[in-house]
């Protein structure tokens, strides 16, 4: 069989299903609670938040949609939140996705993954993991994530995945808060660390219906420049 660059492999499926309404790709939102409180989130449910957790899916109602959106013919997916290693079972979720024949992101902000955890990542890695770098400096990191030493666990939940050779990739969301790091942070990730980096600077209103988040966004003139 004749070998393929993935990005050739991506567009040529693409390009077969067009038109045939075929849900090749999708998202999970395993919680809405994070052990972060960024200022920009729309998600602003903590970590204890028990009315949060109760509405949330169970193990087998997820093992249901993964079904689902396999016999649907889903190739890609997404597991997001919140932050989803808070919860206990995520990795049985993941393991079942996993061995479901999906390609698998994970969008973590990596202060909760241990040594454990990225054993248990680089035995059975996913297609890629993104995680959200909000400073350069942990001041800056910490001014948005309102968590005093989240910015050392993040690092050294990226250290412990590139240890492993673990796809990762980094990211940030531009606001008011960071935007004089975006360059620092694009040069540490590219030429220290050796990763992609990517930004983004689309703020939304919070669930709750709250405009807060709307007051860090950044203004296009801010975003070109």
């Amino acid at each position: 069989m004749e070998e393929q660059k993935y990005g050739d492999w991506s567009l040529e499926v693409h390009q077969r299903i067009l038109g045939k309404r075929i849900p090749i790709g999708g998202s999970i939102e395993v919680t809405q609670r994070c052990n972060n409180r960024c200022v920009h989130c729309y998600n602003n449910l903590a970590a204890g938040d028990k009315k949060a957790l109760e509405k949330e899916l169970s193990l087998v109602e997820h093992f249901r949609i993964i079904d689902e959106l396999v016999d649907f013919g889903c190739l890609w997916l997404l597991f997001t939140g919140g932050e989803i290693f808070l919860r206990n079972d995520f990795l049985d979720i993941y393991t079942y996705a996993k061995q479901k024949g999906i390609l698998i992101t994970l969008f973590t902000n990596g202060t909760l993954i241990t040594p454990n955890i990225a054993d248990y990542l680089a035995q059975f890695p996913p297609f890629a993991i993104e995680i959200t770098l909000y400073g350069n400096t942990r001041k800056t990191y910490e001014s948005i994530t309102g968590i005093p030493g989240s910015y050392d666990r993040c690092m050294s939940g990226i250290h412990l995945l590139m240890d492993r050779n673990l796809p990762l990739k980094l990211k940030t969301m531009a606001i008011a808060q960071n935007k004089h790091e975006i360059f620092d942070m694009k040069r540490f990730v590219e030429e220290e660390l050796e990763l992609d980096f990517k930004f983004y600077a689309m703020v939304n209103p919070r669930l709750d219906c709250s405009q807060s988040p709307l007051e860090v966004r950044l203004t296009p003139q801010e975003i070109v420049e």
